[in-house]
């Protein structure tokens, strides 16, 4: 009996050493941690994306284009949502439709990122493709790419944009400022794989630089520049 006794102790002060364990964990986590936890599963679910919208035009005296803005399909994934037995087919599937080594997409894959850009403004032909394979974890985002309907006419002064659309050189540099769109915010809401549960519409940030994207005219006549470059050319 005495040893029963000692034996009824020993369990008692365990499940309570167990219990008070249990008990500053469970305090730790939902008094002094709370705040900290609450704003990282936030991070983690509910995010704020922001979304760039169509750059504005450039055009010569007599209102012809010079560049403008086109809606692109770009290609991301989500490694998250896949299963890594899956992914060497989809990388498989993904590399022979966007034209890319199966090596560097099965990379893409397996990174433990959140979000990965697999390849961005691709055409339309591959867009198709894409959207024909229904592969869980990737993503078609339209986003919009530099197009000059005029090639090489003034193309020294009109300049160009990096893929991101900033302006890097000639009018597109020096007018950035009034060609840039106003950012605008879209709230995404996704469950603990990643998968959208709730999107809201993008709004426009007031307090962001360029609210609004302007059009550019210069004095520049296309067809007198091509007059000209075709005389230099002979």
């Amino acid at each position: 009996r005495k040893y029963l006794n000692l034996r009824i102790l020993i369990v008692l002060a365990f499940f309570g050493v167990l219990f008070t364990i249990i008990g500053y964990r469970a305090i730790k986590l939902q008094v002094l941690q709370s705040d900290w936890l609450a704003s990282r599963a936030q991070r983690q679910y509910d995010r704020v994306v922001t979304v760039t919208g169509k750059r504005g035009a450039i055009f010569d005296t007599n209102m012809n284009i010079l560049a403008s803005s086109v809606s692109v399909t770009s290609v991301a994934i989500r490694p998250q949502q896949m299963t890594k037995d899956d992914k060497p087919a989809a990388a498989v599937a993904l590399a022979d439709a966007l034209d890319m080594d199966y090596s560097a997409v099965l990379k893409s894959l397996n990174m433990d990122n959140g979000f990965v850009w697999l390849k961005r403004k691709i055409g339309p032909q591959q867009a198709d493709a894409m959207r024909a394979l229904k592969i869980k974890g990737v993503e078609l985002i339209q986003e919009y790419d530099r197009f000059y309907p005029n090639k090489s006419i003034a193309a020294q002064t009109v300049g160009f944009t990096s893929i991101a659309g900033k302006g890097l050189e000639g009018i597109e540099f020096y007018c950035d400022a009034f060609l840039t769109p106003a950012p605008s915010s879209s709230r995404i809401v996704r469950d603990a794989p990643g998968n959208l549960l709730r999107s809201i519409t993008p709004e426009l940030d007031p307090n962001s630089v360029g609210v609004t994207c302007h059009r550019v005219v210069f004095t520049l006549d296309k067809h007198r520049q091509y007059i000209a470059d075709a005389v230099l050319a002979e």
